[in-house]
């Protein structure tokens, strides 16, 4: 049985206790996230620290803005390659297999890291909310400078164009000139991610019946008294306290330890 819906009920109901905003607009704070890549590689937003920017695109294979987004975002990379810009395609299907989205990168020439977000929680943390969105990260604040589409090709309300203006280009470039971004959000008009299991946890989640299960299954032969974790996992209250720390461990990958991939 896959453990990603654990995790993701787990982390739920830590966004709970520390009232977490699930949508991000631009100039909002986000928290640090890890993925893994299409490679197995392993991406951290806080290890860009020494970027100037981060540029992440909602990516759906089966969505066409989606396809034309990764084509150009391909060429924003290619423009700012000397500028200290990390570019990067964040799935967010519950697409899990590396092969797969290998062979979605081979097939549709994307030479760039596809980040793998099948529980979608780094997708609901940062806001992503349709396909062919992207978003600028600046990676020491951890805010979003500018969300939507990536060109008026693919902007709500446009019609398909070749050459058309590149809103992301245009935010960068003032972005490194520390100047101010003229449009920092401009709705993209591909398709609306669902998020299957964040709907289903949302009314229904309990603490009793889904959370404590999953902790005394996976947490509490560390997270008991005289363990080796840091607390024990002893009551809700425990669990309640110190839940800005269990989903920051949890959306960073730093827990549960022992994530090794399947194919290994």
């Amino acid at each position: 049985m896959s453990k990603f819906p654990s995790i993701a009920k787990i982390t739920a109901i830590a966004a709970v206790a520390t009232f977490a905003s699930i949508a991000a607009n631009a100039a909002d704070r986000i928290s640090d996230f890890s993925l893994v890549d299409q490679e197995g590689r392993f991406f951290q937003l806080s290890r860009n620290s020494n970027q100037k920017a981060v540029v992440l695109l909602a990516y759906d294979d089966s969505s066409k803005n989606a396809r034309r987004a990764a084509s150009e975002l391909a060429d924003i990379a290619e423009d700012f390659a000397d500028q200290k810009v990390t570019f990067a395609i964040v799935n967010v299907t519950s697409e899990a297999d590396k092969n797969v989205i290998r062979k979605i990168a081979n097939d549709r020439k994307i030479d760039m890291r596809i980040l793998m977000d099948n529980s979608q929680l780094v997708a609901e943390e940062i806001g992503l909310t349709r396909t062919a969105e992207a978003i600028i990260i600046d990676p020491v604040a951890k805010t979003v400078v500018y969300r939507g589409a990536i060109s008026k090709a693919v902007a709500k309300g446009s019609r398909s164009e070749r050459n058309a203006a590149s809103y992301v280009a245009d935010a960068l470039t003032a972005m490194l000139a520390d100047q101010d971004i003229a449009q920092t959000q401009l709705a993209s008009k591909g398709e609306v991610i669902t998020f299957p299991m964040m709907t289903a946890h949302q009314d229904s989640l309990s603490y009793a019946k889904d959370i404590a299960p999953i902790l005394e299954e996976r947490c509490v032969t560390c997270h008991q008294e005289g363990g080796i974790a840091p607390f024990a996992m002893s009551s809700h209250q425990m669990i309640q306290g110190w839940s800005p720390m269990i989903r920051e461990v949890l959306i960073t990958k730093r827990m549960p330890p022992g994530q090794i991939g399947t194919e290994y």
